[in-house]
């Protein structure tokens, strides 16, 4: 677990992710989920990685609209909020697994837990409040990504 002093920190979390994705990905998709309570800090980090990897507009929640995307350099970031979605058919709706040429996909999804199948995502960041600090915890499948990350915040 790691400990994160305010929403800067947390802000400084999704940059680093970003970093790690310009300088170690070089995987055609990459899938990020942010799991935790209302207001654990999910969408700062959304929009802290899109804004780091280099989106100069606004980021949206997507909240309402479900998923925003963000299609800038070699890049299609697909920003997923799944709080109000729990059934297959509106989640296959929102192309997740499209083929996408020329680009890299990055995907963020939060609220990750109301998917009814299992995804398993490159990094699963679990994010809790504590106190008036929040934690953090990372696994997923991209061992060598999850090691630099945690690195940093050793």
């Amino acid at each position: 677990m790691h400990l994160l002093e305010n929403e800067l920190a947390t802000s400084k979390l999704g940059q680093n992710i970003a970093s790690l994705i310009i300088n170690n990905c070089l995987q055609s998709s990459f899938e990020i989920h942010l799991e935790g309570n209302l207001g654990a800090g999910k969408t700062t980090i959304a929009r802290s990685i899109i804004k780091y990897l280099g989106w100069n507009a606004n980021v949206k929640s997507p909240t309402f609209s479900i998923c925003e995307e963000y299609s800038f350099n070699n890049l299609l970031c697909l920003h997923v909020d799944l709080y109000r979605i729990n059934n297959q058919f509106d989640i296959d709706m929102l192309g997740l697994d499209d083929p996408v040429r020329d680009k890299q996909k990055i995907i963020i999804i939060e609220w990750p837990e109301n998917i009814p199948y299992k995804r398993l995502p490159e990094l699963h960041i679990n994010i809790d409040h504590h106190d008036r600090k929040r934690i953090f915890k990372v696994s997923g499948s991209a061992n060598k990504f999850i090691n630099n990350l945690t690195k940093i915040y050793a």
